[in-house]
C-alpha cells in the first residue's frame, strides 16, 4: 500500500489504499511494518490517523510512529487520536500548516511504561469504539425503518386500523 492523507481518518485500520507501489517502488521507499501508526502532519487534514495492517509506505505528508516491542501500536493510535486537535494547534496558521518530522520527534507522549497496561487501555478504548459503532448501526437501522414506515403510511400504501392503535395506546397508558 502507498498511504496518502486520503486513506486516513475513516477507519482505524489501514487495510487498503487508493494507490499501491510495486516491489521495485517499495525498494525506493521506507518500508513501514504492520502496526505502524500513521499521522497526517501537513495541510488541512493534520491529525488524521490510522494503523497499518501490513507492510506499507507513505507519501511525505505523513509521519509514522513505529512502536518497538515494549510499546503498543494500538495505545499510540489512541494517544495520537486524543492529541490530534493539539497537533492542529501547534502546526500554526501558515498557508500550509505543518508539523515536520523533527518537531514531531521532540513531542513527548506520557504513557505507561508497561506494555500490558498500554494494551489494556487500548483494549478498553477499542471495546468502546465497537460499542459506539454498534449503537450507530442500530440508530441507522431505526432511521431507515422510520423512513420506510413514513413512506408507506403517509402515502396511503399501507392502511392502519386506528381503533387498534387507540386501544394499544390506551392500554399502555393505564
Amino acid at each position: 500500500m502507498f498511504i496518502t492523507p486520503g486513506d486516513l481518518g475513516d477507519n482505524k485500520y489501514l487495510e487498503k489504499s487508493e494507490r499501491y507501489v510495486t516491489a521495485k517502488g517499495l525498494g525506493y521507499s521506507y518500508k513501514l511494518p504492520e502496526n505502524s501508526v500513521c499521522l497526517v502532519c501537513i495541510g488541512s487534514t493534520i491529525g488524521k490517523i490510522g494503523i497499518t495492517t501490513k507492510e506499507a509506505c507513505t507519501n511525505q505528508q505523513i509521519n509514522t510512529i513505529i512502536p518497538n516491542a515494549d510499546n503498543s501500536g494500538e495505545f499510540f493510535y489512541y494517544m495520537m487520536l486524543y492529541r490530534s486537535t493539539h497537533f492542529k494547534e501547534i502546526a500554526g496558521i501558515n498557508a500550509t500548516p505543518q508539523i515536520n518530522k523533527s518537531g514531531l520527534s521532540k513531542y513527548k507522549l506520557l504513557r505507561p511504561t508497561s506494555f500490558i497496561e498500554q494494551s489494556e487501555i487500548a483494549e478498553l478504548m477499542a471495546k468502546t469504539d465497537k460499542d459506539i459503532t454498534n449503537k450507530k448501526s442500530k440508530i441507522n437501522t431505526l432511521f431507515r425503518l422510520k423512513k420506510s414506515l413514513m413512506q408507506n403510511l403517509l402515502s396511503g400504501k399501507v392502511r392502519v386500523d386506528l381503533s387498534k392503535i387507540e386501544n394499544v395506546i390506551t392500554d399502555e397508558a393505564v
